[in-house]
């Protein structure tokens, strides 16, 4: 489960929104390497 201390890293509001849909957004896996990766770069 791909969560962060702002909303903003993971796209908290575009989730939320897909919660109505069912299954769960917040499970994202590809979404965490994205971040990981993109947070390595920045160094």
């Amino acid at each position: 489960m791909f969560l962060g201390a702002h909303g903003n890293y993971y796209g908290m509001n575009a989730k939320y929104e897909k919660l109505t849909a069912g299954g769960n957004p917040f499970l994202d896996p590809d979404g965490y390497r994205a971040f990981v990766a993109k947070s390595e770069q920045a160094r």
